[in-house]
């Protein structure tokens, strides 16, 4: 209620403003300004066009019998549009006043409200002429059958078909009405009385209707709290507390509508944030699409090209080492048919860990065949043992602790400890040992590397295992691609172990490769 007095308060100024010429000369009165209620609907100003607010039916009636009654008592003639409960309602109070005596000299018409407003409208649609011409013929009726036919009498009218429009929620109609009878009370010379329950203009979208209805009436007669004060100081008492109670209003609307603002720019920037954020996850959605497309073609043009190097590659190899065997070629040319050898061997081990690099990024993961439980020292001592031999100037070192027996891939298995000793040894310190351990754990075997020299920096151990990425500086001579890091991780994970690394400057450079016993 507070906001729609705020709101209300707010359009009277408005419409003030802009319509102070057209109100000049008093248009809209408030009878409450001049008049005490009681006296008004006694003896209504000639031609005036009032209106009644109320939210009470006692109220209402007992201002209605005021009105009418006055009328009764000065002989003048009624007509009453009432509806059906109103009409019983209003009846036994206006005997007090004569009223069957002037029914029964015509002196009084009533009209059903609901009948009447089915007579002027074509279902939902006001018809203008027709209300004109009922009007006309009812208070004509009224005149002619006047004792003594009294056509210039004064004729009150009490109507409620506005009222029953505003329920129906037809406001263009019920404003069209009131233009209306104003034009018939000029015309015919009658005082006429509206009423309008306040519960059709509760809420702020209300304002406007209000003000509407206010604008085409002569008079407006306030609701029952202001109508029943009688005293001229308690009146105007009671305009000071609402004129204080508005600058409430005014004042906490102000409040309202800069926390409003303040609200419709936080939602804004919201909205601005959501729409980039909304844009954001579109670009990482698409980027996360073309990305797992390129990571698709990598797979399959690993996967073709090692297939198709493969077969070739075989060829020379065969053909070159029958060449060597059976002494095909000169003894000068022997040197250079060894190294065609070499480098197609070589190619042969890079072919191999394309290969590998696509079946380990395979949906299923790399694939594996576990043989029967094994002991894994001896190969490991045998790899070890081949490192020795083709680098003789390192001291590699090897330890085996418990009984270090497992479920594994064999060829799997030897792949992961020659990588990890082949890295020890091709990025070690050459002056200090490497060591090796195999140890059982209670559900694991644990095959270990360490060695010194430059360590891995922690900001390459998160792309140690990305086969496109290198930890480690490239070095001359080196005989694969750089991917068997990446390649033993996911031995690992196939077999359902990890593989770990602690590097620093210190402590050197440590891989663990624990392999689950059972699997």
């Amino acid at each position: 209620m507070a906001s729609f007095v705020r709101h209300l308060a707010a359009e009277v100024q408005r419409r003030d403003e802009e319509a102070a010429v057209e109100r000049s000369g008093s248009a809209v009165r408030a009878v409450a300004r001049s008049h005490v209620a009681g006296d008004f609907l006694a003896a209504p100003a000639p031609r005036s066009h009032a209106v009644q607010f109320y939210e009470e039916d006692a109220f209402l009636l007992d201002s209605v019998t005021r009105y009418l009654g006055a009328g009764l008592e000065r002989r003048e003639l009624l007509l009453i549009i009432a509806t059906e409960g109103h009409r019983a309602a209003l009846l036994p109070r206006l005997e007090a006043f004569g009223a069957n005596e002037a029914i029964r000299d015509g002196r009084v018409m009533f009209l059903d409200a609901r009948n009447a407003l089915s007579i002027v409208t074509d279902g939902n649609e006001l018809n203008p002429i027709r209300f004109q011409q009922m009007i006309a013929e009812r208070i004509s009726d009224l005149r002619r059958g006047s004792e003594g036919g009294r056509t210039n009498a004064r004729v009150r009218v009490y109507s409620e078909i506005v009222d029953l429009l505003l329920k129906d929620g037809r406001l263009p109609s019920a404003l069209r009405v009131e233009e209306l009878w104003s034009q018939v009370k000029q015309q015919h010379e009658l005082e006429l009385l509206c009423a309008h329950t306040t519960t059709h203009f509760r809420e702020e979208e209300d304002i406007g209707a209000f003000l509407d209805i206010c604008r085409v009436h002569s008079h407006v007669i306030p609701r029952e709290e202001f109508a029943r004060i009688e005293s001229k100081h308690d009146r105007w008492l009671a305009i000071s507390i609402l004129q204080q109670r508005a600058r409430a209003y005014e004042r906490e609307a102000e409040e309202r509508r800069k926390l409003e603002e303040a609200l419709r720019c936080a939602m804004e920037e919201r909205i601005r944030a959501e729409e980039e954020l909304t844009a954001c996850l579109e670009r990482e959605r698409e980027a996360r699409v073309l990305s797992e497309a390129s990571e698709a073609f990598k797979e399959v043009f690993l996967s073709k090209l090692g297939h198709d190097l493969r077969n070739p590659l075989n060829s020379i190899l065969v053909t070159a080492r029958l060449m060597l065997l059976r002494r095909e070629v000169a003894e000068a040319s022997l040197a250079r048919l060894e190294r065609i050898v070499s480098g197609g061997e070589r190619m042969e081990r890079m072919i191999a860990q394309i290969l590998d690099v696509a079946r380990a990024r395979h949906p299923d993961g790399m694939p594996i065949a576990v043989a029967d439980e094994r002991d894994l020292s001896p190969v490991v001592a045998r790899i070890v043992e081949e490192a020795r031999s083709s680098n003789p100037s390192l001291t590699i070192e090897l330890t085996s602790t418990g009984g270090c027996t497992a479920r594994v891939d064999p060829a799997r298995f030897e792949q992961v400890v020659s990588t990890l000793v082949g890295n020890a040894v091709g990025h070690g310190d050459p002056d200090r040992p490497i060591r090796v351990a195999i140890a059982a754990l209670p559900d694991a075997i644990r095959v270990s590397v360490h060695n010194y020299g430059e360590p891995i920096d922690k900001e390459h151990v998160q792309v140690l295992l990305d086969p496109f990425h290198s930890a480690f500086p490239p070095r001359c001579g080196s005989k694969g691609l750089g991917v068997g890091l990446y390649v033993a991780e996911r031995i690992m994970a196939a077999h359902g172990g990890v593989l770990d690394v602690e590097s620093s400057k210190q402590a050197g450079t440590r891989f663990d490769a624990i392999f689950p016993r059972r699997r």
